[in-house]
């Protein structure tokens, strides 16, 4: 009889702890999102987490509490929980934090509307090749999906005006920057033994991709990993590291 007393005792007190426990759960969409890690953290309880590769997250949460979505690559993204976060599943759309290219210009040219009489005014020229100079053929290297997209768009005049003027070319900019940020960035990490980050430099496991997006827009970054050498790019990230710190924290102070 004490027995059971004993566990019934115990199980209720693991039911009201169940139930007292509430968490802020959904999906984040955005660019890239599968590659990418954003930093959700609760301000008020100071618990935080990252999204899962097809970009759902859990986080504990109550009616009050103030959430932020951080990372370097996405626009800062703030939000005030209330009781209908908490009974659904919830939808979070993040703005690109992406320089973008200059726009095409097109309207120098006399359009008629005719794509193929229009495209015949688009003047292309062939540039100097290798055999022009009796040099071996260059073999280029291979491209990533989205740098194949952006060239197919771009690679006639017929595709060029077509893609220019249903406004697609935007997009296929930014995804060429994107696939370009992520192989730069794994080049200059290749340049480090594996776990520096966390091991040596004490940045929580969470927070290591963004620390790379932010190392990456910083002074000096681009001359570190042209130089490829570990002892150069190391010292590089230590020389960053307290920059970083300053950058978070300010950024977890943030509230609405």
């Amino acid at each position: 009889m004490k027995n059971f007393t004993f566990f019934l005792l115990i199980f209720s007190v693991h039911s009201v702890f169940s139930q007292q426990e509430q968490r802020f759960e959904g999906r984040i969409y955005a660019d890239s999102i599968s590659e990418i890690q954003v930093n959700i953290v609760n301000l008020t309880n100071h618990l935080g987490t990252t999204n899962s590769r097809n970009g759902e997250f859990s986080l504990p949460a109550k009616a009050g509490d103030s959430v932020i979505f951080s990372s370097v690559k996405y626009k800062v993204y703030r939000l005030k929980i209330n009781e209908e976060h908490l009974e659904e599943f919830n939808t979070i759309f993040l703005e690109n934090e992406v320089t973008e290219l200059e726009e095409v210009l097109i309207t120098n040219l006399d359009l008629t509307g005719d794509l193929l009489n229009d495209a015949k005014k688009i003047k292309t020229y062939r540039g100097l090749q290798a055999e022009d100079l009796g040099l071996p053929a260059y073999d280029p290297p291979k491209l990533t999906p989205a740098q194949r997209r952006y060239k197919s768009a771009t690679s006639d005049p017929v595709s060029l005006l077509v893609t220019v003027l249903s406004g697609r070319i935007k997009d296929l900019k930014r995804h060429k920057a994107y696939d370009e940020l992520e192989m730069k960035i794994n080049k200059a990490r290749d340049l480090i033994p594996v776990g520096y980050e966390s091991k040596t430099l004490a940045i929580d496991t969470l927070y290591v991709d963004d620390f790379w997006y932010f190392c990456e827009q910083q002074s000096g970054f681009n001359q570190a990993m042209n130089e490829k050498n570990p002892l150069v790019m190391i010292e590089f990230l230590e020389s960053q590291l307290e920059s970083y710190k300053v950058y978070k924290e300010e950024a977890m102070d943030t509230k609405e």
